[in-house]
């Protein structure tokens, strides 16, 4: 185990990337950051989550929910546009209450940073309503990352290296904990400690109550993907080409699984297997208790969502072939990894699908479209919806 000293010599020491991952970031970052205004014309890509039949998403102007009975919009959330605010954070949702954040809203040449606000909301049904007035000045710096609602606490990760604690009730903050860069993830809550991954190559273990630092980690990657934890391992996903799972516990390395990129998201697991994909198209299945591989596939672009399992099937998201301006939906076997069945989306896509009831829902960021539904089985497309501008 590293201790927090030694952990922050090492970050000093070995802060520069390598000339790959620079190049990688100048990519990226403009993706993850740049947006404009208007539906379907962003280059950032949508922050979607579900609860029973309503997906929510964040998809530039605004945050809305989603009757995926109906297909019908029920409200968006901001209720007035803003042409300089952008959402693009995946909102966490409990018994209705969504939590997330926003890009910021520029003041002005007078005052050009940013102001980040923490938005606490009520779905109503067909309306939406404020639990606490958006708050401001907590946050320096974009949030990219999905907050975590746990009972009558929210957790929030911020660009400018903060987990916030915040009371659900009234936004007011309970703690805070500083990392040595951003924090793009939502953090993992078991039993008392919170697990949480940043870019700054750590993987940090707190106490939930407090934001006491329990245990850190340094790897040799950064860290942009949700920790995993499952039967006393966190999983990571890691920007070294290596998926890694740690003691939950100490933070001691168990085993480490070998990719050909970047592994970008959280991996999933399910009976015992892990499944990942990495920043070259390559999808692994490996064992949750060694970390050997059982099978490995290949996806026509890279693949920087999480794989989601359900009914002996792995649901793949992930951009096209080199050069395309399409995306690729993909049901694999989990026995084997082969090819079930495959779509082609309006646009490539690097969000997560989630599934509601038995439809997988697809966040494909284009001009026609926004979501798009697909029967689990045979992956025809059931509906497509793009909100008014």
């Amino acid at each position: 185990m590293t201790t927090l000293m030694e952990s922050n010599q090492l970050v000093k020491q070995k802060r520069p990337f390598r000339r790959s991952y620079i190049i990688y970031f100048l990519i990226l970052v403009p993706l993850l950051l740049g947006a404009c205004a208007g539906a379907g014309q962003s280059t950032s890509w949508p922050g979607l989550t579900a609860e029973e039949n309503t997906v929510y998403i964040a998809y530039g102007p605004g945050v809305l929910a989603f009757d995926t009975d109906s297909q019908t919009q029920q409200w968006v959330y901001p209720l007035e546009s803003n042409a300089t605010l952008q959402f693009f954070a995946a909102p966490d949702v409990d018994n209705g209450r969504l939590v997330f954040g926003d890009y910021g809203a520029i003041g002005g040449f007078f005052n050009p940073s940013p102001t980040i606000s923490i938005y606490g909301l009520e779905d109503n049904g067909s309306s939406v309503s404020e639990i606490w007035p958006p708050v401001e000045g907590l946050a320096n710096d974009r949030i990219a990352a999905q907050p975590l609602i746990a009972g009558d606490v929210v957790y929030v990760g911020t660009s400018d290296n903060l987990l916030l604690a915040l009371d659900l009730n009234s936004g007011e903050e309970l703690w805070r904990f500083e990392t040595e860069h951003s924090v793009w993830a939502q953090p993992t809550l078991v039993d008392d400690t919170l697990y949480v991954s940043s870019l700054d190559r750590h993987i940090y273990a707190l106490d939930a109550a407090t934001g006491e630092q329990k245990w850190t980690e340094l790897l040799t990657g950064a860290l942009s993907g949700k920790p995993i934890v499952e039967n006393g391992l966190v999983i990571l996903s890691n920007f070294d080409t290596k998926l890694h799972a740690l003691d939950a516990e100490t933070g001691d390395s168990v085993w480490v699984a070998e990719s050909n990129e970047w592994v970008w998201s959280a991996p999933t697991v399910a009976d015992g297997t892990v499944y990942f994909g990495d920043s070259s198209g390559a999808i692994f299945a490996v064992s949750l208790e060694t970390g050997e591989q059982i099978w490995q596939q290949q996806a026509p672009g890279a693949v920087q969502t999480s794989p989601v399992v359900a009914n002996g099937l792995v649901y793949i998201a992930s951009a096209g072939p080199e050069e395309s301006e399409t995306g690729i939906v993909q049901a694999l076997s989990v026995e084997d990894g082969t090819a079930v069945w495959d779509e082609t989306t309006t646009a490539p896509v690097f969000t997560t699908p989630v599934i509601v009831n038995d439809i997988l829902v697809v966040a494909v960021n284009s001009q026609s479209e926004l979501l798009v539904g697909y029967d689990l089985e045979r992956g025809t497309r059931q509906w497509s919806f793009l909100p008014e501008s």
